[in-house]
């Protein structure tokens, strides 16, 4: 089911299902933390007793190792199999934000993902297929043997199979995904007071699983929020959704480096929308002056490239609202990667100098200015 879907059932139209955080705008629904300090987070839940694992420095290559402690071995696997069903691997791609698949959490290498984005679709989709989650994280690089690992799932079906049953039976109903998707953004908000950030967090989330209840209910299917709320590890511990999503959240706000960091990502990632934009759909409205990109970067400076950019972007809006068709030979693609490596030059130092490849790049790329011009004949 979940290959069927491709890993995802709303995926970038989930953003905004939970509200966002007042005050940082922080979406609840889908965001980043660090790979390992939410593997802690989530290991401090299930054992108080197993050492966690080392933070890595921001940017800092690291490698996880074999889980070599036998009496610590399945509050490891507990914990990775739990952050594995919180999380997506994600990626830039020409500067728009792009959610991965079939992208591993750990390397073949041993390498791990530094980031991941944790959100309640990923959760739901997990119980649905709780065996991907050996390829998704990819547990072969700790040592985990495919027989240790289906013997290991095969309890944890067992005692969460209310909760999967009720997973897939969302899933299956199609017809139902966009308006049960449209009844939880309309009734996402919790009104009455909460205790703090944590708290309001915590009930945002049990919100979600009853609004699920509540729709589900009105077409004859019987899914319980509480049963959706809880992961039942064995027989006397189980991890509470609500409350573990609520502290992942809150780890995800409290670093302000990273917090500034993904703020300038952002608007690396809008700056290229809007530029993509531009050159790729028809405008109602455009600027009738001619703007002129210069065919090469005398000054080879970032601010000089995003300039002529700029000014590109809009010369070819103009064509587009006036003859209403793309130029044959316009690159899009190319402009937006180069748009994007441009833009990430320019937060870091507007003054700094591309490479000549790059520069080679924007005479290639702005060649097809000569089709614009005969447009205007």
């Amino acid at each position: 089911m979940t290959d069927f879907f491709n890993g995802y059932i709303w995926g970038p139209s989930f953003y905004g299902l939970l509200p966002m955080q007042s005050g940082t705008n922080a979406d609840r629904s889908r965001f980043n933390i660090r790979t390992i300090e939410g593997f802690n987070l989530i290991l401090r839940a299930v054992s108080d007793m197993a050492d966690k694992l080392p933070v890595p420095e921001r940017g800092k290559q690291y490698n996880v190792s074999y889980i070599t402690k036998a009496e610590e071995r399945n509050s490891y696997l507990n914990a990775w199999i739990a952050l594995g069903m919180f999380s997506n691997i994600f990626y830039t791609n020409n500067g728009m934000p792009t959610l991965s698949f079939n992208g591993k959490i750990i390397f073949d290498n041993n390498q791990i993902w530094d980031y991941i984005q944790i959100s309640l679709e990923n959760y739901l989709v997990a119980l649905c297929n709780l065996d991907a989650l050996y390829d998704k994280i990819n547990l072969q690089r700790l040592g985990v043997k495919t027989d240790e690992f289906k013997e290991f799932v095969d309890v944890l079906k067992e005692k969460n199979q209310n909760s999967i049953q009720d997973a897939r039976t969302i899933f299956a109903n199609m017809d139902l995904l966009i308006g049960l998707k449209d009844f939880c953004f309309k009734n996402r908000d919790y009104k009455d007071s909460t205790s703090d950030g944590k708290d309001r967090t915590r009930k945002l989330v049990f919100t979600f699983f009853e609004n699920i209840e509540k729709y589900m209910e009105q077409y004859g299917i019987k899914i319980k929020a509480e049963k959706l709320n809880y992961f039942i590890l064995k027989d006397d511990q189980r991890i509470d959704i609500s409350q573990l999503y609520s502290e992942l959240f809150a780890l995800s706000t409290q670093n302000d480096d990273f917090q500034e960091q993904l703020g300038q990502e952002q608007k690396q990632v809008g700056l290229v929308a809007e530029f993509r934009s531009k050159i790729t759909e028809l405008p109602t409205r455009w600027n009738h002056e001619v703007n002129k990109a210069s065919s090469y970067l005398g000054k080879q400076s970032a601010a000089s490239a995003k300039r002529n950019l700029d000014k590109f972007a809009l010369r070819i809006q103009r064509y587009l609202g006036e003859n209403k068709k793309q130029p044959e030979h316009l690159d899009v693609e190319g402009l937006c990667a180069l748009y994007n490596n441009v833009i990430e030059i320019y937060f870091k130092d507007e003054n700094a100098k591309l490479t000549q490849d790059m520069c080679n790049e924007y005479k290639r790329l702005v060649k097809v200015q000569d089709e614009l011009e005969a447009g205007d004949e």
